[in-house]
């Protein structure tokens, strides 16, 4: 790794089994216990479960999205069925999501983590990376304190939740070494590890939720520092022990490789770990997957990585979405429309409640689609997805439902949907994003374009007999 590249600290930091937290603080009858958070039955009873009424349902067999400390020591895993976990744990407690608009309401998750981004980002640029997991830049906090110590850094608090890899006598033996021991950029590195307990201790102690967090000179390696120690841990890791961390890693578990070009990586070249990859002769690369892509492959597999961390801790677009399988499958287009309407009423009040604290509107609307096919096992598998977008011509749930149902019939008036309608389920997710800053009284008024644009409706084609529509984190 270039020295260059070892005066920048980014860190990132996960909430360890956030949902569960959350509902801990809201119900301190959980505390202690082994507990998780689960799914709605989408098949089952669709009426609203506001999040302050009683929902832990120990009978249900609904799928876990999270999974307590305390349960996990039982063997309970994510995406256990109920019945499933409570074999493991009989003590097992339950919580569902809160359910609104026929789907996972995920509000207080979401507004318990931008209250956590809210401290971090106090000494720290930081990027908001989903609802319980962020990165920080943290370099300026680090250079200030490298300085204030004249360039002696400080052992951080709670040194005993304090990991750095390739030292086996703990943190306070790395901490504590003979300064000609002290390689480049680790004393930085040591500042900005002392700046992040600080924040996690922050955390804990303003808002009661404890997080892990990776430190290191990049995105890659502190992604793959924070899940190394947990819960309540942080995981340094030092230029020296990059390739000892890489070595023997499976190359899906890096950052941008766990899809189908990791796939094609391993099958291409034989090799499954990115120590290999990083011993594969580049001008290989090069014949396989093109100048670039080898370039950019070859630094990954040595740790190196030039991704900034964007100050970002509002989201970038605001989506919803359903899952609709087997009986529940939506067949004309009177029943999308019917639950494009529920999903426009949660995107508009989730645009008024942005809007009112953020002064800022979205312009885009888009429906993402997904084509799966059912496998011999009843499992779902992705064949396809495609995405149409226009104008948002207002932030009212029947406008969005409007636009969004033409942007539907124009996908199946085409040859992608064609090609896939006589057997194929499919997926749809909206999403309003490309926000603008306005007053926050201004109510931005269609132009004759868009309304021109919303307007084109293809004629209407039947949906096939098992067409469904779906989207969204917490429904697997």
């Amino acid at each position: 790794m270039e020295d260059s590249h070892l005066n920048r600290i980014v860190v990132h930091v996960d909430l360890d089994a956030f949902y569960v937290q959350v509902e801990v603080q809201r119900d301190e009858s959980l505390r202690g216990k082994p507990a998780g958070v689960m799914q709605y039955n989408p098949f089952g009873d669709l009426r609203t479960i506001k999040p302050e009424e009683p929902r832990i349902f120990n009978d249900s067999n609904g799928s876990l999205i999270a999974v307590g400390y305390e349960a996990r020591a039982a063997g309970v895993k994510r995406n256990m069925r109920g019945d499933e976990a409570r074999k493991h744990c009989p003590e097992m407690q339950l919580v569902q999501v809160p359910t609104s608009h026929g789907k996972a309401d995920l509000t207080i998750y979401r507004n318990s983590g931008l209250k956590v981004v809210n401290i971090l980002s106090r000494t720290s640029i930081c990027e908001r990376a989903s609802i319980d997991e962020c990165y920080i830049d943290i370099t300026a906090e680090a250079q200030r304190r490298l300085a204030a110590c004249a360039g002696q850094a400080l052992l951080p608090v709670s040194p005993h939740q304090v990991h750095v890899c390739g030292q086996e006598d703990g943190a306070e033996g790395w901490w504590n070494r003979p300064a000609e021991d002290w390689g480049s950029g680790e004393r930085l590195l040591a500042c900005g590890a002392a700046a992040v307990a600080d924040l996690r201790a922050a955390v804990f102690a303003e808002l009661g939720y404890t997080c892990s967090a990776g430190v290191a000179h990049n995105k890659i390696l502190a992604k793959l520092a924070s899940g190394m120690h947990k819960p309540m841990q942080q995981t340094v890791v030092p230029a020296a022990a990059t390739a000892s961390l890489l070595h023997d890693l499976p190359i899906p578990k890096l950052r941008q490789l766990g899809g189908k070009f990791g796939e094609e990586i391993m099958s291409s070249l034989k090799i499954n770990t990115v120590g290999e990859l990083a011993q594969t002769p580049i001008s290989k690369l090069e014949a396989l997957f093109g100048d670039a892509d080898a370039a950019w492959l070859h630094q990954l597999a040595l740790g190196c990585d030039t991704d900034e961390v964007k100050q970002r801790t509002l989201p970038k677009s605001l989506s919803c979405g359903k899952t609709f399988r087997g009986a529940s499958a939506l067949h004309t287009f009177d029943a999308v429309h019917h639950w494009l309407g529920h999903l426009g009423l949660e995107l508009e009040e989730r645009i008024d409640t942005d809007r009112a604290a953020n002064a800022r509107l979205p312009q885009l609307l888009t429906v993402s689609m997904w084509h799966a096919v059912a496998g011999k096992t009843g499992d779902w598998k992705g064949a396809g997805n495609a995405s149409r977008s226009c104008p948002l011509r207002r932030p009212q749930a029947a406008t969005i439902a409007m636009d969004a149902l033409a942007l539907v019939r124009r996908w199946t008036a085409g040859p992608s949907w064609l090609a896939f309608h006589h057997t194929l389920p499919g997926c749809v997710q909206l999403c309003c994003c490309s926000h603008r800053r306005l007053h926050p009284h201004q109510v931005p008024e269609a132009t004759a374009a868009q309304q021109q644009q919303a307007s084109l409706q293809p004629p209407l084609q039947c949906l096939a007999a098992q067409q469904y529509f779906s989207a969204g984190r917490a429904t697997p």
